[in-house]
């Protein structure tokens, strides 16, 4: 099946798609560090990732998050745009 869609069409689906113009950067207070952990992300989904308590070291409750804490010091997470 082949769509044949207008420009003006395509142009109007594609201002309407959520833009994935985000990512997750994780910051480390004692180093000054940060790292990119996730791209092309929507800010909705930039958001809900942030809220997560697993999204910094004085809200994680994981094993993950409790062993990076002890290495590396305070953490969190964070969204910017690209």
């Amino acid at each position: 099946m082949t769509l044949n869609l207008s420009n003006e069409e395509l142009i109007r689906r594609y201002q309407l798609a959520p833009k994935s113009d985000y990512r997750i950067v994780r910051l480390f207070r004692d180093s000054g560090r940060n790292y990119t952990i996730a791209r092309n992300l929507t800010l909705a989904e930039a958001q809900e990732h942030c809220q997560n308590p697993e999204s910094s070291s004085s809200t994680c409750t994981g094993k993950t998050g409790k062993a990076r804490t002890r290495k590396c010091g305070p953490w969190f997470d964070a969204y910017a745009d690209k």
